[in-house]
């Protein structure tokens, strides 16, 4: 069974929103995950539309672990949303302060990661292995579309 934009929205959404400073908000709408401020450095990710947007042969794949052109899995398309919105929230939160968010050491910006297993989506900022923010992973099968 595919995976639900919606449910990885909302899933996202509850992960991020306890680690965004203050006066930004974080929520899923639908499909989308929306950051919200009041000066206007807010965005609205399409997690539905980069999924999709992830399974055509003219996305840039480079990060994963696929040959030249083999059509991506759910959990891929799903971490490239993921690496979207992770890229996203750290730019505005960056812009709206004029400091790097999340910080991982002075004035250096820890870089954002994903990847995916079987099981599970993982995601954090900073290294893999010793992140500055890291988040519960979400079970792909958590994920997944409730039967019509």
């Amino acid at each position: 069974m595919p995976l639900s934009a919606a449910r990885l929205s909302a899933a996202l959404a509850r992960r991020l929103a306890p680690v965004v400073p203050p006066p930004f908000r974080v929520r899923a709408d639908g499909a989308d995950v929306t950051v919200e401020h009041p000066a206007g450095w807010g965005f609205t990710s399409g997690v539905g539309s980069i999924m999709d947007a992830a399974a055509s042969p003219e996305y840039d794949h480079s990060w994963a672990e696929t040959g030249p052109w083999d059509e991506p899995t759910d959990g891929e398309r799903a971490e490239t949303a993921v690496r979207a919105v992770l890229n996203s929230l750290q730019d505005a939160v960056s812009e709206a302060t004029g400091e790097p968010w999340p910080e991982a050491a002075p004035r250096r910006m820890a870089e954002y990661g994903a990847r995916h297993d079987a099981r599970a989506l993982y995601f954090w900022y900073g290294s893999e292995n010793a992140p500055v923010v890291a988040f519960a992973p979400m079970a792909l099968a958590d994920l997944t579309a409730a039967e019509e």
